[in-house]
């Protein structure tokens, strides 16, 4: 392991799952920092992580590091006002958004007759939509 360079080996990890990096770094404390590094974990988050960071609510996120970032990043977070959950597929890294009722088109949505919308007590939105009369 001591002739393999650092970047090289961490480089290698890269082109793994976050799984295989995960369990290669409980072969030792020189695996562990390198399977712990930016440079392995930039390449599991979303090339556009900056602007996702950027659409939070709140939008200050502190990370130490990429690892940090990638794994808050996996529990839904609000976005967009708080319009919509962002989260990261843990496996594939993949994008996953959840969206609010204010965020459908809803057909006669704005029909007091029709549809009832209703705060609620929950983790992700304030509100929700109740169907009255069809």
């Amino acid at each position: 392991m001591e002739l393999l360079p650092y970047d090289c080996f961490a480089h290698i990890l890269s082109f793994t799952s976050t799984q295989d990096v995960c369990r290669s770094s409980l072969v030792s404390s020189i695996v562990q920092s390198m399977a712990d590094s930016d440079a392995v974990w930039e390449k599991f988050l979303p090339l556009n992580h900056q602007e996702i960071v950027s659409r939070l609510v709140p939008p200050s996120l502190l990370c130490s590091s990429k690892k940090e970032l990638f794994v808050k990043l996996c529990k839904p977070r609000p976005i967009d006002d708080g319009n919509k959950m962002l989260s990261i597929e843990k496996t594939t890294g993949k994008i996953c958004y959840l969206l609010s009722a204010r965020q459908l088109s809803i057909t006669w949505g704005n029909s007091s007759l029709c549809w009832s919308w209703k705060p609620i007590k929950g983790p992700r939105f304030e509100e929700a939509v109740e169907l009255r009369t069809i």
